[in-house]
């Protein structure tokens, strides 16, 4: 039953956090009625969802009602380590768990399973779908410290002119300007994505130094920058996709310039759950792959870069790939 258990608890914990019980039980333990009055919910039904998750070990339950762990703390939407917003928009995207529902159909017959169930890219469906598309650009920005260890992780200093292609609404770029305050960044995403980048751009000091520019990464780069940054956007394609976006890079890039990727790098051999989880959602979601060092290399030098050097940052499965333009 272990299996099945594990199968039923995602959506639980994604509804109690959708409906805002960490945050209300952030105060102190709750009943479930206390609760339900706050929420205006359903006193019996969110009992027994509560119920259920804290018999999972997610909450606790005493003589005062339920309360949070350590488990539940990180689904409050303030406090160290929050990951609501990753949850709500990320992990339980609508769009993400209809891709994975389908990922039979991506092991059959290639693409990806979200284009199986509905036809649409993972970008197309974004578009389409306007409240899941801010809900995941919330979770985006939410990854405040990744960007900044990303920022830390290599020497970005040395360029005058970074190029984030695919950068959704700067929040890497600006770790970047904070980090090497001599960085002037360019920012190149779809028009429907840059078309909140300014707002976002606008809270902060170095938003300053970045230029927003809509295209898309095969045929609208900015030609004779110093480096193009790619930040878990290769991830979302197969390779032949992948090479085609490289060497439109190698065309833009000024001689003797650099390719930057922010990427997963898989070990040989069988890969730790997470990292190969995520590789399974590249697949189902948008029909790409994470890759190992010996992977990443044969693609760059396949569009015509030096061999790469790995970066890791902070010691996770994410590295910054550098490879130097021929």
């Amino acid at each position: 039953m272990t299996v099945i258990r594990h199968a039923r608890l995602a959506p639980v914990i994604s509804a109690l956090t959708s409906l805002g019980v960490p945050d209300a039980l952030s105060g102190g333990p709750q009943t479930a009625e206390a609760l339900a009055a706050s929420l205006r919910v359903l006193p019996d039904r969110l009992d027994r969802l509560l119920r259920a998750a804290a018999g999972e070990g997610v909450f606790e339950h005493g003589p005062d009602g339920y309360a949070l762990n350590d488990f539940s703390r990180q689904l409050c939407s303030e406090g160290a380590g929050s990951q609501r917003a990753m949850l709500l928009g990320w992990a339980m995207l609508r769009g993400g768990q209809l891709g994975l529902q389908h990922v039979e159909e991506a092991v059959r017959h290639g693409g990806s399973g979200l284009q199986a169930a509905c036809g649409q890219t993972f970008p197309d469906y974004l578009e389409r779908h306007g409240e899941e598309a801010r809900r995941y650009r919330v979770a985006m920005e939410s990854t405040v410290e990744s960007f900044a260890a990303g920022a830390r992780a290599y020497d970005f200093g040395r360029f005058a002119t970074v190029v984030d292609v695919g950068g959704g609404t700067g929040g890497l770029l600006l770790a970047i300007a904070r980090e090497h305050p001599g960085v002037h960044g360019v920012l190149l995403d779809l028009p429907h994505v840059v078309a909140a980048a300014p707002q976002q751009l606008a809270r902060h000091p170095e938003g300053h130094r970045v230029e927003v520019v809509a295209g898309d990464m095969f045929g609208d780069l900015p030609a004779g920058a110093d480096a193009y940054l790619y930040s878990t956007v290769l991830r979302c394609f197969e390779d032949e996709v992948c090479l085609t976006a490289l060497r439109a890079c190698a065309d833009a890039v000024r001689p003797g310039g650099q390719v930057l990727l922010v990427e997963m790098v898989l070990p040989e051999g069988i890969p730790p759950s997470p990292a190969g989880l995520a590789d399974v959602y590249a697949m189902a979601v948008y029909g790409g792959k994470d890759r190992s060092r010996a992977q990443w290399t044969d693609l760059l030098e396949r569009a015509g870069f030096a061999p790469p050097s790995f970066h890791p940052v902070d010691g996770g499965p994410f590295s910054v790939v550098a490879a130097t333009a021929r």
